[in-house]
């Protein structure tokens, strides 16, 4: 009974979900064609006829090369800036990992070093020691 109640709860949850998802979609869908209506109307009507003149068009190429004379430049730095941090931020990264590769090695090694040749050598001192003091003399 509370399964059901719960599974019919979540079903409909569900299906309210969808539909204020397909309501708001459908809205901005229709908002979206709109004002794409309205720009291609405004450009085909309006702007076009007047960008078509040969004097309009000649000053707009004018300003696109001032814009791309002092934007480029300005864009360039930045994104050498950006590229200049992300360079540095790599090697950082980079140096990160080999240390922590190193370290990882170093640790193995360390801890071959003393299972191997350390432990050892206090067994044996510790057996010999034991040794030397139940030998008769």
């Amino acid at each position: 009974m509370i399964g059901t109640l719960i599974s019919t709860v979540n079903a409909g949850l569900d299906t309210f979900i969808d539909f204020a998802t397909n309501i708001i979609g459908g809205l901005l869908m229709t908002l979206f064609t709109g004002i794409r209506d309205v720009v291609g109307a405004l450009w085909w009507h309006v702007l076009s006829p007047f960008f078509m003149q040969g004097w309009v068009m000649i000053i707009a190429a004018l300003l696109v090369c001032v814009l791309a004379y002092f934007a480029l430049p300005l864009f360039l730095w930045f994104f050498y800036s950006i590229m200049r941090v992300v360079v540095i931020l790599a090697v950082a990264a980079l140096a990160i990992f080999v240390m922590f590769q190193i370290g990882r090695v170093l640790t193995k090694v360390a801890i071959l070093a003393f299972v191997f040749g350390y432990l050892p050598y206090l067994i044996i001192r510790k057996v010999r020691r034991r040794n030397t003091v139940t030998i008769p003399e």
